[in-house]
Order: C-alpha cells, then sequence, then structure tokens
C-alpha cells in the first residue's frame, strides 16, 4: 500500500494499477493480487486509511466545539476546520486522491470505506450544525454539508493540482492563508442564510 499511496502523491496515475505497482516493488503480479482483487479494493484500502488519518487530524476541533459554551462564537473552530481540510489535502495529497477517485464513486460494494466516508461526513456536519444552529432541519443541514465539502474539496483540489498559478503582482497562493480567507467567505455565506 505504501508504494500505491506514493504513486497517489505523485500524481503517477498510469502507473497506479496492481501490474505498475508490483513492477516497482519487484514483485510478481501473483504475489500483488494475494492482497488486493483489483485497482478499486487497493484503492478503497487506501481510502478507508486515509478517512481515518483526515477524521483523526480534526478529532481535537470537534472536541473544542463540544466543551464550547454555547454563548461562545464557534466560528473560528469552523474556519480553523476549513484549513484543516485543506491542509490534509497538501499534507496527504495520496490519501486525498484514493477518498475522492472516481473509481471509487460507488462506495456501496466496500462498507468500510461507505462507513468511513459518513464518520467524515459526521465530523465535518457536527462543525456545521453547532455553527448554524441546532434546530436546523436535515435537509438544510446537508445543503450546507455539501457546499462545505464542495468548497473545501475544489480549493485541495486546486492546490494539490498546482491550479492556483502565482504571478508577478500575487505570488503563490499559501495554502493555509487561502484556506482561512475562503473559509471566512464560507462562513459568511453560511451566517446570511442563516439569518
Amino acid at each position: 500500500m505504501t508504494e500505491a499511496l506514493s504513486s497517489l502523491s505523485k500524481r503517477e496515475t498510469a502507473s497506479f494499477s496492481i501490474q505498475g505497482i508490483s513492477q516497482k516493488l519487484g514483485v510478481t503480479h501473483a504475489a500483488a493480487y494475494r492482497h488486493f482483487a483489483d485497482k478499486r479494493d487497493l484503492l478503497a484500502a487506501i481510502a478507508v486509511e486515509g478517512v481515518a488519518h483526515f477524521v483523526r487530524s480534526v478529532e481535537d476541533i470537534r472536541a473544542r466545539l463540544e466543551s464550547l459554551d454555547r454563548s461562545a462564537d464557534p466560528w473560528p473552530l469552523f474556519r480553523e476546520g476549513v484549513a484543516r481540510f485543506v491542509q490534509f489535502s497538501f499534507e496527504n495529497a495520496g490519501y486525498f486522491r484514493a477518498i475522492f477517485h472516481a473509481d471509487l464513486e460507488d462506495d456501496r460494494e466496500y462498507p468500510e470505506l461507505l462507513a468511513a466516508r459518513q464518520e467524515r461526513f459526521a465530523a465535518m456536519s457536527s462543525l456545521i450544525l453547532r455553527c448554524v444552529g441546532g434546530d436546523l432541519p436535515q435537509s438544510e443541514l446537508r445543503s450546507k454539508a455539501i457546499a462545505f465539502w464542495a468548497v473545501t474539496y475544489g480549493l485541495s483540489m486546486l492546490f494539490i493540482e498546482e491550479q492556483l498559478p502565482g504571478t508577478i503582482e500575487m505570488p503563490r497562493f499559501d495554502p493555509l492563508q487561502t484556506a482561512q480567507e475562503v473559509a471566512r467567505v464560507l462562513e459568511n455565506g453560511m451566517k446570511s442564510v442563516a439569518a
């Protein structure tokens, strides 16, 4: 799995196959297939591990949020959550690519991955729920969570695929600073809808 994760981190999608990885490791294809039936099984295993790392990376934010006094402002933790999501993506690009890989779009074949993704969604939904109020209808909470995922995922992909170019007038973007700025925009949008 380490070699596969390394390939994903380096965007070596052409060589990301059971055969390509076994060749890099100098083992037979048969040996590799004893561990994973196919590329999707390997991706799913990496994605489950990646989600676990992500959930651990935001656990302290969730704990602080739960212990936060009801009168305290939760939005700084929201901004920290957005920044942590983006930070996780560029520090763990291989995991991030596996978690959101198109070959794993239908995760019903992988119950462990489905459960991990639900845990990831719950981790960030609890943050949103605390910030915008606990009496939201489920459909509105879901919409806000999807907006959160769309913005943070999109920003993360722009960073790990190096699609935010710098210019003379505007040097390269700093991922954490940009994430904080984008989080403020997202926060303002959620506050205006919640009002």
